[in-house]
């Protein structure tokens, strides 16, 4: 079992409500490596929406793209309200943060939907993750300072 942080656009909201993604065939890049089995987080509109567990790739008539029915199915786990990508989901402790991963989940990532997280041996199950609590800081320093930190922050010099 793998953890990816999925991206919905606003575009396609018919993609949330139907827990689809459409973006081709098994393979495609936009799907990042997910297997059915994974858990995904899916981000919409800055802010993750829930848990789902990716089901089944299949053919799907009249999705977001004429050309292309290809698409991965999900069941959904759980729901989450007011968790943030930024402020909430990049600071998980369990997760291992660094400066890309920051960068791919508050961005667009041209060919990829899916990004893949990274855990630590004590991470919770996926279900137990608790977005407001267990979390680290990120420090970017302009100058030399002090300053007091624990034990998985993120610092740049």
């Amino acid at each position: 079992m793998n953890l990816f942080l999925g991206k919905f656009g606003t575009k396609y909201p018919e993609q949330i409500e139907g827990k689809y993604y459409a973006a081709g065939d098994e393979g495609s890049s936009y799907y990042g490596g997910v297997k059915p089995g994974d858990y995904i987080f899916p981000s919409h509109d800055g802010k993750i929406i829930g848990l789902w567990k990716a089901k089944e790739y299949i053919k799907m008539k009249k999705t977001v793209h004429s050309k292309d029915d290809g698409v991965l199915l999900f069941d959904e786990i759980k729901t989450y309200e007011e968790v943030s990508v930024t402020n909430d989901f990049t600071r998980i402790q369990a997760f291992y943060s660094n400066l890309d991963l920051v960068n791919k989940v508050t961005k667009s990532v041209k060919g990829l939907g899916f990004i893949p997280i990274q855990t630590s041996t004590n991470c919770p199950h996926t279900e137990d993750i608790d977005f407001k609590s267990s979390v680290i800081n990120l420090y970017v320093f302009l100058e030399e300072v002090e300053c007091e930190y624990s034990e998985g922050d993120i610092r740049v010099k």
